[in-house]
C-alpha cells in the first residue's frame, strides 16, 4: 500500500500557484495581501513561497485567520489560491496583570488601533503599574508589502524601576537595596526578514536614564537623600532574532535565538545626595564616554520522552563601557544575569557584570497537560568581577576569580491568559537567601532603550 501511494504521489501535478482569490477583505486589503504571495499575476510562486507569506500575515495582529484552499487548472497545470481571511477588530482595548505575594504586583492597560489598506498600520498605546515597574509606551508600525518585506516602527516610552528587598523567611539579615532606575527613550527601528524564523531589526534612538541610590546601608531616613547619576545617550543597534518558544513564560517546547550588537555615545552627570552644592561638596561631576555592547541568548527545550523534557539555556555578554563615577553607579549600568521571572524584579550586585557569561538547566516534568513541576539552576561568571575599593570607587577583579549561582522550583499550572506559579528559589549571594512566594499572571515588559 505504501508503495502504491507513493506512486500516486509521484504523478500529481507540482505545487505552481498563478492566481489569488480572496473573500472577507476589502479591495485595498487584497492588495496588500496579494504582493506578499507575487507581484504580479503573471508570475508563479511554489509551495514555500505560500509558506513564507500565509505566516508573515498571520504574525501581523491586523489578520486573526487565513483559510486556504487550493484548486488545480489542468489547462496551464497550475493552481488557484483561494484565501478566506478573517480580519481583527480595528480598535481593541486590553486590561490584565500579575498578581504576586512578592510584592511586585502589576497593572497592565493597552489600547491599539490597526488598520490594512494599501499598507498595514498599528497603533498602540500601553503601560503597566506597580511596585517595582512601572511603564507607559507608545508605539506606531507600518509594514510594507516590497519584495522583501519591511516594517518601520517608532517606539515613545518611560519606564520606572523602583527596587526593594522583600522580607526573607530564613534571613534574619537586614541589607536593604533602595535602588531607582528611570528611563525616557524615543526609538526608530526598521526590520526585515532574515533566515526563514528570524528578523533583523535595526534601531537608532536617543534616552535620557536616571539612577537614584544610596551608597551605603546605613541612612538616615530623615535627612538623606539619594545619590543621583544621570545620562544621556545616542546609539543604534542591529539585533538578530526569532522564536517558537509555546508560550509567554514557562515554555516547554520549541526555542528563542537572540543576538544583538550595539554602540552608545553619552554623557554622564553625577550629583551627591544634598540638596544643594556646598563647599565641602565636590563640583557637579561629568564625563563623556563611548562604548560597543554585544550579547546572545539562546534558550532550547528537548522532550526526551511524553513526560520529561529538559530546557538548556546559555548567555554570553560583553560591552567596553568604563566605569561611571562610583561603585553603586557602574554595577546599577552594568548588565544583569536576569533568567527567571523573581530576577528581573530584584536588584543583586553579584549578577551584575560589564563582561559575563551564564548558563542553565531546566528540567520540566510534566504531570498533566497543564501541571508542571520545574526546575531552573543556573551559573554566573562574571569574566572581570567588579569590586569596590575603600573609597567607593570601581575597579575590576582577577579575571574568572567569581562563580555564582541561583536555583528555582516552580509548580506551575498553565492557563490561557497566563498562569499560576508557586516557587522556591536561593542566591548564592548574598549569603543564605532564599524566597518563597506565589503568582498569578505572566510577569511582562516593554521595550528597553539598552537591549
Amino acid at each position: 500500500m505504501e508503495v502504491k501511494r507513493l506512486a500516486y504521489k509521484s504523478n500529481l501535478p507540482d505545487f505552481r500557484f498563478k492566481r489569488v482569490n480572496i473573500t472577507g477583505a476589502n479591495e485595498r486589503q487584497k492588495q496588500y495581501i496579494q504582493k506578499e504571495f507575487h507581484e504580479n499575476d503573471s508570475d508563479t510562486f511554489t509551495m514555500e513561497d505560500v509558506k513564507r507569506a500565509y505566516f508573515r500575515l498571520l504574525s501581523d495582529n491586523i489578520i486573526s485567520e487565513i483559510i486556504p484552499h487550493a484548486v488545480y487548472n489542468e489547462k496551464d497545470r497550475t493552481y488557484d489560491l483561494n484565501l478566506q481571511i478573517k480580519m481583527e477588530a480595528n480598535l481593541s482595548v486590553r486590561v490584565g496583570g500579575n498578581v504576586s505575594s512578592s510584592g511586585s504586583n502589576q497593572v497592565y492597560f493597552g489600547a491599539s488601533y490597526q488598520n490594512l489598506n494599501y499598507y498595514s498600520k498599528e497603533f498602540n498605546f500601553d503601560g503597566q503599574l506597580g511596585r517595582v515597574y512601572n511603564n507607559v509606551q507608545l508605539a506606531a508600525r507600518i509594514d510594507l508589502p516590497t519584495k522583501l518585506p519591511t516594517s518601520y516602527k517608532f517606539i515613545a516610552s518611560i519606564s520606572t524601576f523602583d527596587y526593594f528587598k522583600e522580607a526573607k523567611f530564613f534571613s534574619n539579615k537586614d541589607n536593604p537595596a533602595f535602588n531607582k532606575k528611570r528611563e525616557e527613550f524615543v526609538k526608530l527601528k526598521a526590520a526585515l526578514p532574515f533566515l526563514s524564523r528570524k528578523k533583523a531589526e535595526f534601531g537608532v534612538g536617543i534616552a535620557r536614564m536616571e539612577d537614584r541610590y544610596f551608597q551605603t546601608n546605613i541612612i538616615d531616613f530623615s535627612e538623606a537623600k539619594h545619590d543621583k547619576s544621570t545620562y544621556s545617550i545616542f546609539g543604534g543597534s542591529i539585533v538578530l532574532e526569532g522564536s517558537t518558544l509555546n508560550a509567554r513564560q514557562f515554555a516547554t517546547q520549541g526555542s528563542r535565538e537572540k543576538m544583538a550588537a550595539q554602540i552608545f555615545t553619552g554623557t554622564e552627570h553625577f550629583r551627591p545626595g544634598t540638596s544643594k552644592l556646598t563647599k565641602d561638596t565636590p563640583e557637579p561631576y561629568k564625563k563623556v564616554q563611548s562604548w560597543l555592547q554585544v550579547s546572545y541568548q539562546n534558550e532550547t527545550y528537548h522532550k526526551l520522552n511524553p513526560k520529561f523534557t529538559l530546557g538548556a539555556y546559555l548567555e554570553a555578554y560583553y560591552s567596553s563601557r568604563n566605569f561611571s563615577n562610583n561603585y553603586t553607579a557602574t554595577l546599577m549600568q552594568a548588565g544583569e544575569f536576569t533568567p527567571t521571572a523573581h530576577s528581573k524584579v530584584t536588584y543583586n550586585e553579584a549578577f551584575r557584570a560589564n563582561q559575563y557569561a551564564g548558563a542553565g538547566v531546566m528540567p520540566i516534568y510534566q504531570l498533566s497537560e497543564s501541571f508542571q513541576l520545574r526546575g531552573e539552576f543556573y551559573g554566573f561568571v562574571p569574566i572581570f568581577p567588579i569590586k569596590k575599593d575603600e573609597y567607593g570607587q570601581a575597579y575590576y577583579g582577577k579575571a574568572f576569580t567569581k562563580f555564582e549561582y541561583l536555583g528555582e522550583i516552580s509548580l506551575v499550572f498553565q492557563l490561557s491568559f497566563g498562569s499560576i506559579s508557586a516557587y522556591v528559589n536561593h542566591y548564592s549571594s548574598p549569603s543564605n537567601d532564599w524566597n518563597v512566594g506565589l503568582t498569578l499572571g505572566w510577569q511582562l515588559f516593554n521595550s528597553r532603550f539598552i537591549e
